[in-house]
């Protein structure tokens, strides 16, 4: 999948996209807002790979989008081309590798944007009808021997029908591991703390024990413990 990235704009597998606005960061990545030449937009997620390991992780997270895709299942978010551009310094202050993936862009916003309205309103069952559209999404996560791992308020965006659309799979993982000595514990735990929201953590991931079974489990607790707190807020 090629990729040449110049001043202000990218090119994506020969299709160029032009920069408008940078609407994300996080330890990982940055995210800016982009248009095709037909003044389409779409969302740009630009991941710095400063060592081999991260190179890895950025291709394994494009590679779980196309597991994922491969389902049809239209409430996980969609990749629409990756690649890979070299020594770059278009993102960064010195050459660094970065891993580009373009994304679909959803004017209607996630979750967390709703919930932090203070006169927003959600009624009891367009709640209950999202949660279950998010239930059967994480259940193609874990049909798949994934766990999403972090799903949370602002990893829920509204397509234009205001259906759910689970994004941001760099913290998704195989679904389970089994814990053989101290070493994977605490390799576990670092990679939790750094790719797994504190606030919605499942219990398990912060104390992790040898010959512990990490599962799909922690997905099913971190959905329930959301949506518990919406409703409360909400109602």
């Amino acid at each position: 999948m090629g990729c040449a990235c110049e001043k202000q704009h990218v090119t994506i597998q020969d299709n160029k996209y032009y920069v408008l606005d940078q609407i994300g960061q996080g330890g990982f990545s940055s995210v800016f807002l982009v248009k095709n030449i037909d003044n389409m937009k779409f969302v740009l997620k630009c991941i710095l790979c400063h060592d081999q390991k991260d190179r890895e992780n950025a291709w394994n997270e494009a590679k779980i989008h196309q597991l994922l895709q491969s389902s049809g299942n239209k409430y996980i978010l969609n990749l629409i081309g990756c690649g890979m551009i070299e020594k770059s310094l278009e993102f960064s202050k010195t050459p660094t590798d970065t891993f580009l993936m373009l994304l679909p862009y959803y004017k209607n916003g996630s979750l967390h944007d709703y919930l932090v309205k203070p006169h927003y309103h959600m009624d009891l069952k367009y709640i209950l009808k999202n949660f279950r559209l998010i239930c059967l999404s994480v259940k193609t996560f874990h049909d798949l021997s994934y766990s999403h791992r972090d799903i949370k308020p602002a990893n829920i965006l509204f397509n234009d029908n205001n259906e759910p659309v689970i994004i941001d799979l760099g913290s998704a993982a195989p679904a389970k591991i089994t814990v053989t000595s101290k070493k994977e514990a605490q390799e576990l735990l670092d990679e939790v703390s750094e790719r797994c929201s504190m606030t919605y953590r499942a219990p398990e991931l912060f104390n992790i024990d040898i010959n512990s079974v990490i599962d799909e489990r922690i997905d099913i607790w971190v959905r329930t413990k959301k949506y518990t707190i919406i409703i409360l807020i909400k109602k």
